[in-house]
């Protein structure tokens, strides 16, 4: 695996996609990331950890890792995925006023206060899964637009692959997160996606 040419990589698909170039390093990326690479944030922007398990993958595959990466970290900076805070917050907060208010009545407090970081914690991530949602649609679009119809088999063919070997609890959260192939694909058959926040 050679720096200077994902570099090289990077840049043209950059262009291509009319995004900003990801900054990329060689580094260890965790099993449950069979795709071989994944995004760290650093001083607010976004580095492309490549790993030893990206060179598994065909070439092909290995372009649509790099411009999934960076199209996802174009819609993630430019919103800074304020959206899930918003949602968990604002349902969470009266709730938190209405603890405060059973407490004061005489309710215990390890029963009233527990309710609403629960409720904020499962807004939050139902939040956050809708947002990742539309971008994985909004990047499947983008790449279809780009580099054409016949990627669309490929790219979640590959997707499926990588679903089925991630490994663990961290594996088993990225699949819960993320939409299925076939969700993906029967978006793609449907016609444009909602814009994203």
């Amino acid at each position: 695996m050679d720096l200077a040419q994902i570099r090289t990589r990077i840049s043209d698909l950059a262009s291509r996609f009319g995004v900003q170039p990801l900054e990329v390093e060689l580094g260890k990326v965790p099993k449950a990331l069979p795709e071989g690479a994944r995004v760290l944030v650093r001083k607010g922007r976004p580095v492309l950890v490549i790993g030893a398990a990206f060179d598994n993958h065909l070439r092909a595959e290995q372009d649509y890792i790099l411009a999934s990466a960076m199209l996802i970290m174009d819609y993630a900076m430019r919103r800074r995925l304020l959206f899930a805070y918003t949602v968990s917050l604002s349902v969470a907060l009266p709730l938190g006023f209405i603890s405060g208010g059973a407490i004061a009545s005489g309710a215990p407090a390890w029963l009233a206060i527990p309710v609403p970081l629960v409720v904020w914690a499962v807004c939050y991530v139902a939040a956050h899964m809708a947002r990742l949602r539309r971008f994985a649609y909004r990047v499947d679009r983008r790449m279809v637009e780009v580099m054409g119809q016949p990627l669309i088999g490929m790219m979640l063919d590959f997707d499926h692959r990588m679903r089925d070997s991630r490994p663990g609890l961290v594996g088993a959260a990225l699949n819960f997160l993320t939409p299925h192939p076939s969700q993906r694909a029967q978006r793609l058959d449907a016609g444009p996606v909602a814009t994203v926040m």
